[in-house]
């Protein structure tokens, strides 16, 4: 089985030195550690998002020189701390997820609206992301990695303020 994302002898700074790991499609892997432990920067090098040692590539090809649209077929993220965009719907936030698709609006907002039914926030697709709880957007936030349809999802603290 080929790897989605594969990162050798990958390092940041004093956080991380000398990881190396790869992912495939249909597995869960969990990173779990102290915090502080460097997480959140093993993720964000994996993205492409934080400079590092080492090497990351996604089917072959160093992340950093994906062009956007394949990278987003490639990687969804779900950072810890996301921001909640003023005005937009959550419905908007969904179907912007698809840009990857170049599809028209009617295809993406029904794409989206599956999305938000699967992650049982349906009925929220018309209301303003700053206007929900915490739980109600990263629920929202979810169903936009489901919509962007990305082999792999990373996933930063994905059960911040969801209820048990």
């Amino acid at each position: 089985m080929t790897a989605i994302l594969e990162a050798r002898d990958l390092g940041v700074a004093e956080r991380l030195r000398g990881v190396t790991l790869s992912l495939h499609g249909g597995r869960a892997l969990a990173v779990v550690g102290r915090n502080g432990s460097g997480k959140t920067t093993l993720l964000r090098a994996l993205l492409g998002l934080e400079r590092h040692q080492g090497e990351v590539v996604a089917g072959g090809v160093p992340v950093g020189a994906l062009p956007p649209v394949v990278r987003a077929a490639r990687m969804a993220w779900l950072p810890q701390a996301a921001p909640v965009p003023e005005g937009l719907t959550a419905l908007d936030v969904v179907a912007a997820a698809r840009f990857r698709f170049g599809e028209g609006r009617g295809a993406s907002e029904a794409a989206a609206r599956a999305a938000l039914d699967r992650a049982g926030v349906g009925g929220l697709a018309a209301r303003r992301l700053d206007t929900l709880s915490g739980g109600e957007a990263q629920r929202v936030r979810m169903a936009a990695l489901d919509a962007q349809q990305a082999e792999l999802w990373l996933l930063d603290e994905p059960g911040n303020h969801l209820d048990p």
